[in-house]
């Protein structure tokens, strides 16, 4: 059922089936009740499908070892900025099982 006064069509809510328009909050109310935790975060990146595929393969099993050898001796990993992995402190080492030891030595091989 709709009824036009001045101007303005009123709509019966329980024939209508779409969505109440939601209002926008003035920023000063936004800004007290904070960020949306509901919202999408906004500094996700949305990547190429083939590159995802690639790179959960590779953070699952891994490089081939003559792929990674290829990598690791074309790319140098010293410089002004250090990207080898820092030696792990003696007394954490000496608290590590064989497992934890090994998986570390792993990290820092060149």
């Amino acid at each position: 059922m709709q009824a036009e006064e001045e101007g303005l069509v009123v709509k019966d809510d329980a024939q209508s089936t779409e969505a109440p328009e939601s209002k926008k909050l003035d920023s000063e109310v936004e800004l007290l009740l904070g960020d949306d935790p509901g919202a999408k975060k906004k500094d996700q990146v949305e990547l190429h499908e083939s590159l995802v595929s690639r790179w959960a393969s590779w953070l699952s099993d891994g490089l081939p070892k003559e792929i990674k050898v290829q990598v690791v001796d074309k790319y140098p990993r010293k410089g002004n900025i250090s990207l080898e992995a820092p030696e792990l402190n003696e007394e954490i080492a000496a608290t590590l099982n064989e497992t934890g030891a090994k998986r570390d030595q792993l990290f820092i091989q060149e």
